[in-house]
């Protein structure tokens, strides 16, 4: 498990980097020891700010032992928010190197599901609410940027690279600061623009709100798309509502705890294919 913003592969050479050897589902912080972290953590509470720990999990050699610990030491930092991913491969990577040298070995699908599983029941005994497939926070302190993606909240996004969305457009500036720069001073900010089509905001309209504990809200899903795309996604849903991995609720179609553990395949079957 990890406590820190790097990534995978960079995590896995960290303790290295530090002088030592760094055990798979060991927990490591930016400072290479825990009790700095927590130093660091607890100045950031009384500065009043709202602190994070995104963890990691399916490292190489882990086991449910080693994660549950991780878990724990999680939980002990007292943050009010943490994301969790599974470690993904991929290629060009240092760790996606050692992989193919047969230097480590993923964890199997059994085991990934188990972390999973101690994942939600630990963060949830401690208090979290799961909000997000990946997410969980204290109450009340959801994340507001990546809550404004799921909720469909238009944004502006300034500078190099950054993009912007108003509900019928995608917009992205251009990587090249000195590009961008000349852009403002000329007033012909530059920029690429996609026009999103119904069937692609349906569908991310599905993607993005099924995932979250607020679920598809299905009178919006009405207003904006009709009646044809909603019965649509009622009929592909039926079968998720009668074996219980969907559920409907406050007028919202949503995941239930079973049906988080196949949500791709939910996704998948809910999506409009032209």
């Amino acid at each position: 498990m990890v406590i820190e913003t790097r990534k995978p592969e960079e995590t896995y050479e960290l303790g290295r980097k530090m002088g030592r050897e760094a055990e798979p589902g060991q927990i490591v912080c930016l400072s290479g020891d825990l009790g700095v972290g927590k130093t660091v953590f607890t100045q950031g509470f009384a500065a009043g700010l709202g602190i994070e720990g995104p963890v990691i999990y399916g490292l190489p050699g882990e086991t449910k032992e080693r994660w549950e610990n991780d878990l724990r030491q999680a939980i002990s930092l007292n943050v009010e928010h943490i994301s969790a991913y599974h470690l993904i491969y991929e290629e060009d990577t240092p760790i996606y190197n050692m992989l193919k040298q047969h230097q480590i070995s993923e964890v199997d699908e059994d085991s990934s599901l188990d972390f999973f599983t101690l994942l939600i029941e630990h963060l949830q005994k401690a208090g979290f609410e799961h909000y997000e497939i990946s997410n969980f926070c204290r109450p009340g302190k959801y994340s507001r940027h990546n809550s404004s993606y799921w909720k469909g909240i238009p944004y502006l996004g300034c500078g190099p690279s950054a993009h912007s969305f108003d509900g019928m457009t995608r917009e992205w500036n251009v990587s090249s600061i000195d590009t961008y720069i000349k852009g403002i001073e000329e007033t012909t900010r530059a920029f690429e623009i996609e026009y999103l089509d119904q069937t692609t905001r349906y569908n991310e309209f599905i993607i993005t709100t099924i995932r979250t504990v607020w679920g598809t809200p299905i009178e919006k899903l009405k207003q904006m798309f009709g009646n044809e795309m909603w019965e649509y996604c009622q009929r592909m849903a039926a079968p998720y509502l009668k074996n219980g991995k969907l559920e409907e609720h406050d007028g919202a179609l949503r995941l239930t705890r079973e049906g988080i553990f196949i949500s791709d395949s939910i996704m998948s079957d809910l999506l409009w294919v032209d």
